[in-house]
């Protein structure tokens, strides 16, 4: 009898499968998603402001409106825009640089991150919401500036030196470590992803904060 079907055979020479990574949402469910992020979400956070305007009014506390809406823009950059553009720009840097998917960390480095979104939420808060933080930096860079275009540039070198003062600790740690290991080290890849996700971090936590900063800055000028 002839054996049924076929016998695979793998060529011990040939290189392994590689495994990709999930694709993320097409385009469609993305502007989907987008539509309903805006209308949702724009009339619930009118609603927030004035609700909670009217709840500080009952309890007889005096607060101006622009004020209200300064905390609350704060408290969005902090508590919901860094967290999601971290998670985004750490997975496509990873899919980028790697391709597989990214190891799960451990328990430790979980903890450690969590305290990481939660002083870095507190510090964006801390910056954006006070009235008289965005009065003197507004001051501060009246005060400075010298054109549009220089203006630009020097924010943005701003924004990339602040990324690197925020990622160095984390980046020199994980080089080191990472030098230390071998190409087939079974911890490298842990440890390649430790470096993703702080660099992503730093990077999200400014672009976080200047979204709040300008945020702020137009609610000071126009309320």
């Amino acid at each position: 009898m002839r054996p049924v079907g076929r016998v695979l055979r793998m060529d011990p020479a040939s290189p392994a499968p590689v495994v990709r990574a999930p694709r993320g949402l097409s385009r469609g469910s993305r502007a989907v998603i987008a539509i309903l992020a805006v209308g949702v979400g724009v009339p619930l956070f009118l609603g927030v402001w004035i609700g909670g305007i009217l709840l500080l009014d009952a309890a007889g506390i005096a607060v101006d409106p622009d004020q209200v809406l300064r905390w609350l823009l704060a408290g969005f950059a902090g508590l919901v825009l860094w967290p999601v553009v971290l998670h985004r720009v750490r997975r496509e840097l990873w899919r980028r640089d790697h391709g597989e998917p990214a190891p799960k960390p451990t328990p430790g480095d979980a903890a450690l991150r969590i305290g990481v979104l939660i002083v870095g939420a507190i510090a964006i808060i801390g910056v954006a919401g006070p009235r008289d933080v965005i009065a003197t930096a507004t001051m501060a860079w009246q005060a400075v500036s010298i054109g549009r275009r220089e203006d630009g540039l020097l924010l943005q070198l701003a924004g990339v030196l602040l990324i690197l003062l925020l990622a160095a600790p984390a980046l020199i740690v994980t080089h080191r470590a990472l030098k230390r290991l071998g190409p087939g080290h079974p911890s490298r890849a842990r440890w390649q992803e430790r470096q993703t996700w702080y660099f992503s971090a730093s990077l999200a936590w400014v672009a976080a904060l200047g979204v709040a900063l300008v945020l702020s800055f137009a609610a000071l000028v126009t309320l």
